[in-house]
């Protein structure tokens, strides 16, 4: 985590600053609590060498109150090859599925292309640009549970 934090590379399209390790600590600790008081947040996601690839998770919606959000970020030696639709499949399967969900939320930077298509290819419809926690450009999407593709299997 902290090292994801602190990779331009990786940030400038996610919060567009880095993050020290004190602050990647107090996330880290955020998430766990969340695990043990709501049942849901954040997993490591790692290649079959066991490379780490990123994380990726649901959550409370900083955003929209009394919202899920759908959230992932991969290291930049992952990008473009599949991981980051495979992992939100997989999010939002479990979500409508397991978890019974009626609707996720997912957030992104407005010029970030690529997550972008990657929540349009897992069935997030663009609901808006507006600003994320009142300061940065944020381009908003949402699904509904009646909305979710059904022409694929279910990620396992």
């Amino acid at each position: 985590m902290c090292e994801i934090d602190a990779d331009w590379e990786i940030q400038r399209t996610v919060f567009r600053r880095l993050a020290s390790s004190e602050e990647s600590e107090r996330r880290l600790a955020r998430w766990l609590a969340m695990w043990e008081e709501q049942g849901t947040g954040f997993w490591l996601f790692s290649d079959a060498d066991g490379n780490l690839v990123g994380h990726a998770g649901l959550f409370p919606s900083p955003q929209t109150a009394g919202a899920t959000e759908l959230g992932y970020i991969l290291k930049p030696a992952f990008w473009k090859r599949g991981y980051a639709t495979e992992i939100a499949r997989a999010l939002v399967d479990l979500a409508f599925g397991d978890l019974g969900l009626d609707e996720l939320v997912a957030n992104t930077m407005p010029e970030n292309a690529a997550s972008r298509r990657v929540l349009e290819r897992v069935g997030f419809s663009f609901a808006g640009e507006t600003l994320y926690k009142g300061e940065l450009p944020n381009a908003a999407y949402r699904m509904k549970s009646t909305d979710r593709p059904r022409d694929r299997p279910t990620a396992t």
